[in-house]
């Protein structure tokens, strides 16, 4: 997008690819999976990735500050300014790539993980799997259900971990992904500190260590 003399409206900031925006900044991803491109946090010093941008959403998430949301809500609190003042500063001779925002066809409902049912966990590939990853069943499915699922027209099963959109991060010795809608979770316990995880499995694994060990007294963010 070239914005050049014309100030550009809030929908045209909004479809901006906050990917690239940030590469403007001179931030670049300090590792990408699929959609999730991972940076040190533009707003403070840190030596792992906590801040999280979506590309195929066009959202960014702070995993250490809580906050999140459009490239708007990004540049008030980078640039420490009005949404009309990071409009304006949006009125230059960068040129930036804007999102398609095109309208579901067939092809991208194919694409699309439809889940179909969410049971206790009874596969002997999923219970055997967790075996292999050291997570015991019983702890798995305190958290985790067998979902059986829908993408390109097949049918496949995996363990998910629902978030609290809804949504279920999916995983299986062969399949990482996830159905909409995306989400963070969250498990309270009205503890004062938070506890932060990249994938269920690393937060599982983390409850396995301290099984028999006093419970940590820390909620979680997954």
């Amino acid at each position: 997008m070239k914005f050049g003399n014309n100030f550009p409206t809030v929908e045209e900031v909004k479809n901006t690819d906050i990917v690239d925006y940030l590469q403007s900044l001179g931030f670049k991803p300090a590792k990408i999976i699929r959609y999730n491109h991972w940076y040190l946090s533009p707003f403070r010093d840190e030596k792992t990735p906590s801040f999280k941008v979506n590309q195929s959403m066009n959202r960014w998430y702070d995993f250490g500050d809580g906050k999140g949301g459009n490239i708007i809500d990004f540049g008030i609190l980078y640039h420490h300014c009005s949404v009309g003042e990071f409009l304006k500063k949006m009125n230059t001779s960068f040129s930036f790539r804007q999102q398609n925002i095109e309208p579901n066809n067939e092809d991208d409902d194919a694409k699309k993980i439809k889940v179909i049912t969410a049971k206790e966990i009874s596969s002997l590939v999923l219970i055997r799997y967790l075996h292999k990853r050291r997570i015991s069943l019983d702890l798995a499915s305190n958290f985790c259900k067998e979902i059986d699922y829908e993408l390109y027209c097949k049918r496949y099963y995996a363990l998910g971990f629902i978030n609290d959109a809804g949504g279920f991060e999916l995983c299986s010795e062969k399949f990482k992904g996830g159905s909409s809608p995306k989400d963070i979770t969250v498990i309270k316990i009205d503890a004062e500190t938070l506890t932060v995880f990249e994938g269920f499995f690393n937060f599982l694994s983390y409850l396995t260590i301290h099984q028999k060990q006093e419970q940590p007294k820390t909620d979680f963010l997954i």
